[in-house]
């Protein structure tokens, strides 16, 4: 069994500053139109977006493939956050998400499973 890991945290008033400044050049270039839209219905649109930020980041860090916007998060029906990975990538085994967030920070961590014979 092989466990790769992966953590990120991200400054959500870095986020708000980039929004600012790039509008929707800076979400239709990183973030999915579901990740968009379900930021876009919360109350904080920034704290969401990083903490989809530093989950896209951290699955980057897991796996060490492409390009950290190329994956995706969306949300099972009890809120639990899925983290959806690119063409290309070994399934795992198991695979698991979670995003944190507080006032001024985001904080995610991707923890994937492999049997001992999955490719790196």
């Amino acid at each position: 069994m092989r466990i790769a890991l992966g953590s990120d945290i991200v400054d959500i008033v870095r986020i708000k500053k980039i929004m600012k400044t790039f509008d929707n050049h800076f979400l239709n270039r990183f973030f999915s139109d579901y990740e968009i839209s379900y930021a876009k219905s919360k109350s904080n649109t920034a704290i969401h977006l990083a903490g989809f930020w530093a989950a896209k980041e951290a699955a980057y860090k897991a796996f060490g493939f492409g390009f950290a916007a190329s994956y995706n998060i969306t949300h099972r029906s009890n809120g639990k956050p899925v983290l959806n990975l690119p063409e290309g990538l070994t399934r795992p085994k198991s695979l698991d998400v979670s995003i944190s967030h507080i006032e001024n920070v985001a904080f995610a961590v991707v923890v994937a499973i492999f049997d001992d014979n999955d490719s790196e």
